[in-house]
């Protein structure tokens, strides 16, 4: 992390200085926290003089009051208070760093609609000010009540008898530390790439929201097959010139629109969703491209939810009608799309046979719930397939990311529905179509990303179902973890590893923030 550690007392605060440090370590019954905001007092100027009555062996890092994000709850809580992603505020010895550990008894929920720093300069004042007002004072209506130094922090709440008042510093308002930076780093795209490994990280302007944009800090960001198309210039979407990488991603908001007078997600919100730019530490993103991070998710699970759960909600209830008794085919189950599709597939009562091609693709899908797994270079294997369907009479449903299509309709049963979800394999395919009209099977089209344009109303109700099985224990992440992406500098490996086909699941990259420590693998 990077804090301001003091190993010897010093005449003021321009003595201090920034540095690398090691993370906190937390006792069994303390939190950890990423510190969003710091408030200063008094007593830390003279604490760092030595001449306050709390003066911690040295070395120490300066600082009590903060707001922030949970990192980890106590190991030694069975049921935590603030479980991970809480916005909490407090105090403790160690605030004027990028994390700080603390106790539960210290810690309290940030307000609704609250900033962090307005919420950091909470602690001390607000309950200084009532203990002396109310419970020692027993102020009452019609009192009037003289306030000294009213334009401080504590002292804008309560009254000080100047026969106790010990120590005065020349009156001013209390000042924040906001420990977010103002540019951020990102992989921005000049001109078109041969492949990933050209692509850099590096120091750019922040995004500038626009009046109906949100502003995310980037704990995760998703990878995606037309991520490599787009750097390339082969998708059909292609900003125009320099343009920041990526799309998916999960984070805390940092600013809300600021034409919004009722924003969805307040400042602290965690959130996921879709963007041109999601390859850095900070993004931008309208309202209707966003969504909660399922409680007791991670952002690196909820960074690869945007584009493959409604994808595949949306091919296999929306468009085929997927019910119970159902056979579903899902061609290359291990991927992004693959795995949400089986995961639907299960929740609806259906029997899913899994195709993927190696031992450990296959070992995943039957992990995330596949009934059966066929090793698809196998020449035969849509006889394989329709020899797991009652009666040999082949599948319900085709489930195609590929371009597979023409081989699946020879184990696709009557009235059977194949649907169209991509290309993985490079190349559209020509179908035979003389099977299509023999056996009464319905070629279905998937385009998820055109129903914001065409069925707006559509996307609201796949998404409160798709949450409802996220609540209910029936969808969970996919995010690859055979190997750690940590770091935007580890990217263009994670896209590498995407389309060396060598993956599972949505491969993920995190997103440290200020003083994290990267993954060295």
């Amino acid at each position: 992390m990077r804090g301001i550690e003091v190993k010897e007392y010093v005449k003021g605060p321009k003595e201090l200085k920034v540095t690398d440090l090691p993370d906190p370590t937390p006792k069994n019954d303390e939190y950890l926290i990423q510190v969003h905001a710091a408030a200063t007092n008094f007593f830390d100027i003279l604490q760092i003089q030595g001449k306050y009555q709390n003066q911690p062996p040295f070395p120490w890092v300066a600082g009590a009051e903060f707001a922030g994000i949970v990192l980890k709850t106590p190991a030694g809580a069975k049921s935590p208070k603030f479980p991970v992603g809480s916005r909490v505020f407090g105090a403790t010895q160690g605030a004027f760093a990028t994390k700080c550990v603390a106790k539960e008894v210290s810690l309290l929920p940030v307000p609704e609609g609250w900033s962090f720093q307005a919420a950091a300069g909470l602690f001390v004042t607000a309950p200084t000010s009532y203990g002396a007002l109310v419970v020692r004072a027993g102020i009452k209506k019609g009192d009037y009540v003289l306030i000294h130094a009213a334009a401080g922090g504590p002292y804008t709440q309560r009254s000080i008898h100047l026969d106790l008042l010990v120590l005065f510093y020349p009156i001013a308002p209390d000042t924040i530390y906001d420990s977010t930076t103002a540019n951020m780093r990102g992989i921005e795209v000049k001109e078109y790439v041969k492949g990933p490994k050209e692509l850099k990280v590096t120091d750019l302007p922040d995004p500038t929201p626009k009046n109906d944009e949100y502003l995310i800090q980037v704990h995760a960001a998703a990878t995606n097959f037309f991520d490599i198309l787009q750097i390339q210039g082969k998708y059909q979407n292609q900003p125009s010139f320099p343009w920041v990488a990526g799309a998916e991603f999960a984070g805390i908001v940092l600013k809300t629109p600021a034409g919004s007078k009722s924003p969805k997600f307040p400042v602290g919100s965690r959130v996921f969703g879709a963007t041109q730019g999601a390859f850095a530490t900070k993004c931008v993103a309208k309202e209707v491209s966003l969504l909660p991070v399922p409680e007791g998710w991670s952002f690196q699970a909820a960074a690869g939810l945007f584009v493959t759960a409604p994808t595949s909600y949306g091919a296999l209830v929306v468009r085929a009608g997927i019910k119970k008794g159902d056979y579903v085919l899902i061609h290359a189950a291990a991927g992004g799309v693959g795995l949400a599709a089986v995961q639907v597939a299960k929740a609806f009562g259906a029997t899913v046979i899994a195709t993927a091609s190696t031992p450990r693709k296959r070992e995943i899908a039957l992990s995330y719930g596949a009934d059966h797994a066929i090793d698809t270079a196998s020449k035969d294997w849509p006889q394989a397939v329709k020899a797991l369907t009652p009666g040999k009479r082949g599948v319900d449903i085709v489930y195609d990311p590929v371009g597979a299509v023409d081989a699946s309709t020879k184990c696709t049963a009557w009235n059977g529905r194949i649907l169209f979800v991509g290309f993985a394999a490079g190349q559209i395919e020509k179908v035979a179509m003389n099977k299509v009209l023999l056996k009464n099977i319905s070629l279905v089209g998937i385009h998820w990303g055109q129903y914001a344009n065409h069925e707006p109303q559509t996307v609201g109700t796949v998404w409160d179902d798709i949450m409802q099985l996220v609540k209910d224990g029936k969808m969970r992440g996919t995010e690859f973890s055979d190997e750690r992406y940590d770091g935007l500098e580890r990217v263009p490996a994670a896209l590498t590893a995407l389309g060396s086909r060598g993956t599972w699941g949505k491969v993920v990259v995190k997103v440290p923030q200020e003083g994290e420590q990267k993954s060295k693998l």
